[in-house]
């Protein structure tokens, strides 16, 4: 992150409304440096791991330094995160969504052919949605971007035919 975030900013043309850009870290000041080159107006947070360990000793530290992306953010605006009482205990001016607790909610899942078949509710509107993964943490993925895309106002409608029948690229481990 340290070189692809300024390329990847870089890289955008000028006078794009809206980028998504992953920014990891691996030790204790580098979120800092990144978080001057983004300046986000939104956020969106996965996990607080136990990969990053061995850079910064415990979760505790790991967490603290990933929110400091997100001290800045708009107060009209949102940062999605996990509900971890180590994340809840670091203050930011915005509003929270979780993934699951806002929308959509999951609100079955069951085998379909080689994946799952999801039942969502979009406000009182029920979807199923099937895709090629049986991975829980991979659905879980799925639902943070599907609350992130709603907050940025993609519609239903498009949400559904995009990840209908979706199918996950190569893990790290592939």
């Amino acid at each position: 992150s340290q070189v692809g975030v300024p390329l990847a900013v870089l890289a955008a043309p000028p006078g794009t409304a809206l980028g998504v850009f992953e920014a990891g870290v691996s030790a204790p000041g580098e979120m800092e440096r990144i978080a001057r080159i983004l300046q986000p107006d939104f956020g969106v947070l996965v996990n607080v791991g136990l990969a990053h360990l061995g850079g910064f000793g415990s979760r505790e530290v790991t967490a603290r330094e990933k929110m400091i992306l997100f001290r800045n953010l708009p107060s009209e605006h949102w940062l999605l995160a996990p509900a971890d009482p180590l994340l809840d205990a670091i203050p930011v001016p915005c509003r929270r969504l979780r993934a699951g607790q806002s929308e959509p909610r999951l609100v079955a899942q069951q085998p379909h052919g080689t994946g799952l078949l999801l039942s969502l509710d979009f406000s009182g509107q029920r979807v199923q949605l099937p895709v090629r993964t049986r991975s829980t943490p991979l659905v879980d993925d799925l639902l943070i971007a599907m609350t992130a895309g709603l907050q940025l106002g993609v519609s239903v409608d498009d949400i559904v035919a995009v990840l209908h029948d979706y199918s996950f690229g190569p893990t790290r481990m592939e």
